[in-house]
């Protein structure tokens, strides 16, 4: 049973009581925009992102049923998607998915906290598709569309024959720089129609996309093509088109990037621009978290174990990946050591507030004991 398409992973839901496929509301929409997920529909359930969603695992012939606190937080890979936080009877653990952060997101993630210290994390489940030493550090998104917004702009202000094509490898995941271009170029994106009535149920989208090709100079309306062209755009706007375009062709990738890391000696930053002689323009355009930024989230964490899910294509096996995840366990991360002495601090400060308060009732029995002084049950 591979995939959610598989004819075995629908007939275990039509087969099975109280199963469902759990997601957020953006990626139901997605799933029901692709025919063969539809009979998945009555199967769905949405969970609310942030908060702490309780659901029934239902009893099996070696258990009973019991409950599961399960909360869903952004992971950055694309529209909807999401982490998984399960905390239940038998611990708790978090399973990331595809995920895109930076260095220093997870403290600010508050399903992490509890009330006065950071939660305890048995397992961890983390994306390892860059956690390679090529990828040690991927440029940001918002890097990228910085030196990619004045690339397109300068082309498109040559005439009004000037048009940019984004060829993009995978369906979903590069609507960041979709949406920065349209709103500082003042233009719409040119995507197929079906993608556009996705766009528009969501509203962080809607509005930044058309289905007609005339309306813009910039084309996101192949999901790949092997041949590119320079003067033809790959929507043909109109049947007896005989115009003559210019082409300026960009793909937005890092696995080329970091191919490139690989054969070359230096260290350091992924680039970020790169051009080929046939016109090809990349981008590098991340939707997976660099080595430093895997490593930033185990080391927040600390849990007790963590376990790939992807081996990356410079590994040669498991072993080498697991083994680099259990070393980021002993990295120092300096943002959870500061999460936990501001924690310590308002515990210590929160005791002697209270021993301040009570003092001033009177017949209270005075002490000079240390112990007085600092609770230890509340450090």
């Amino acid at each position: 049973m591979v995939g959610l398409k598989s004819i075995p992973f629908l007939k275990h839901l039509q087969s099975s009581k109280d199963v469902y496929l759990y997601c957020s509301k953006v990626t139901k929409i997605l799933l029901l925009a692709d025919e063969e997920c539809r009979p998945l529909e009555k199967y769905m359930q949405i969970l609310e992102i942030g908060l702490a969603n309780l659901v029934k695992v239902p009893s099996t012939n070696h258990s009973e049923e019991y409950y599961v606190n399960v909360t869903l937080i952004p992971a950055g890979h694309c529209p909807g998607s999401v982490m998984f936080l399960f905390e239940g009877k038998d611990g708790t653990a978090l399973y990331t998915g595809d995920f895109c952060w930076e260095v220093g997101q997870a403290s600010k993630v508050l399903a992490f906290q509890s009330e006065k210290s950071l939660k305890k994390i048995d397992s961890v489940y983390v994306d390892t598709t860059f956690c390679i030493a090529e990828a040690y550090n991927i440029p940001s998104r918002s890097e990228c569309v910085d030196l990619t917004i004045p690339i397109v702009s300068d082309w498109l202000s040559l005439s009004s024959s000037h048009v940019v094509v984004i060829i993009c490898p995978a369906k979903y995941g590069y609507e960041y720089l979709f949406k920065k271009l349209a709103q500082q170029l003042d233009t719409k994106v040119h995507v197929p129609d079906w993608k556009v009535d996705i766009y528009d149920q969501i509203p962080d989208l809607a509005g930044y996309f058309t289905s007609d090709p005339l309306l813009s100079r910039i084309h996101a309306c192949k999901f790949y093509t092997q041949k590119l062209s320079r003067s033809t755009l790959p929507c043909s706007p109109t049947a007896h088109d005989s115009k003559q375009y210019q082409v300026l062709n960009i793909k937005p990738s890092t696995m080329w990037f970091t191919a490139q890391k690989k054969s070359s000696t230096s260290q350091g930053h992924v680039g970020v621009t790169a051009v080929n002689p046939k016109g090809l323009n990349r981008i590098c355009y991340t939707m997976h978290s660099s080595y430093r930024e895997i490593r930033d989230l185990i080391s927040f964490l600390q849990p007790k174990s963590v376990l790939p899910s992807v081996l990356p294509f410079s590994d040669e096996c498991w072993d080498i990946v697991q083994e680099r995840l259990k070393s980021f366990l002993s990295f120092p991360n300096k943002e959870r050591n500061k999460f936990i002495q501001t924690v310590t601090t308002n515990n210590v400060l929160g005791t002697l507030r209270k021993i301040k308060s009570s003092a001033l009732k009177p017949n209270q029995h005075h002490s000079d004991d240390f112990d007085d002084l600092f609770n230890n049950d509340e450090l």
